[in-house]
């Protein structure tokens, strides 16, 4: 186990491969409905060694660019108009003039990087690129630095959350395939009642899931994550 958990991360074992993996799950009523077991899934989702190593990165990566492709949707303009960022940009009329001035202080002690003389100057590319070099600079310190832990926990919390809603057709569509396949197994095969009706009851608190309450999860898990990088940078910027 320590050789599988060498090859990843641990945002990759959390926030990748934990969402890739759970997308199939809707399965495991079809799986009962031909007689399998759960120990052949500890198989296939453990196998050997190089064939779990292939198998999570594939994967893992899957996971990711779903998540990036749900994280595109939500932010159109990703990363400029993250919640992060735009925070941090000087037209916002959310954030007060003291606060904004005082995070472009904290940030300019902490990262070297001075927001306030790119708005000063006034151009509109120069200050997106500066707050994004700023946010990018602050996380790979806080990566880093003492505060890593609680850092990378609510990284891994969104992750995790962007990744599983990005899944959504993958986990989706195997609930309907384990329903229909379920059906068939019941009407054509020898398989208990039971399965064909829990494979169709399971879409429907999924789909549920996937339309009404991850969105919003997404969203809330991202202004957690703006919440403790804001508190790690004061508290960064007060050791210096």
């Amino acid at each position: 186990m320590a050789k599988r958990h060498a090859l990843m991360t641990k945002y990759d074992l959390a926030a990748r491969l934990v969402p890739a993996l759970s997308s199939f799950l809707p399965l495991l009523p079809l799986t009962f409905a031909l007689g399998g077991i759960l120990d052949e899934w500890g198989v296939v989702l453990g196998g050997t060694t190089g064939v779990f190593a292939l198998g999570g990165f594939v994967l893992k990566n899957l996971a990711s660019a779903m998540g990036n492709r749900l994280q595109r949707k939500f932010w159109h303009d990703w990363p400029f108009d993250s919640p992060t960022n735009i925070l941090l940009m000087p037209d916002n009329p959310d954030v007060s003039p003291q606060q904004r001035t005082l995070w472009y202080e904290q940030i300019k002690r902490v990262s070297e990087i001075d927001i306030q003389d790119a708005v000063v100057h006034g151009d509109p590319a120069i200050i997106r690129a500066t707050v994004n070099d700023a946010v990018v600079s602050l996380r790979n310190q806080f990566r880093r630095g003492p505060a890593r832990a609680r850092h990378d926990q609510e990284s891994i919390h969104y992750g995790s959350a962007r990744n599983l809603t990005g899944m959504r057709p993958v986990w989706l569509g195997l609930s309907l395939i384990s329903c229909a396949g379920s059906w068939g197994s019941y009407i054509w095969g020898a398989s208990d009642l039971l399965w064909a009706i829990v494979a169709s009851v399971v879409p429907v608190p999924l789909f549920l899931i996937a339309f009404v309450i991850l969105p919003s999860y997404v969203r809330t898990r991202a202004q957690y994550y703006c919440e403790i990088f804001f508190r790690l940078l004061k508290e960064e910027s007060g050791r210096g």
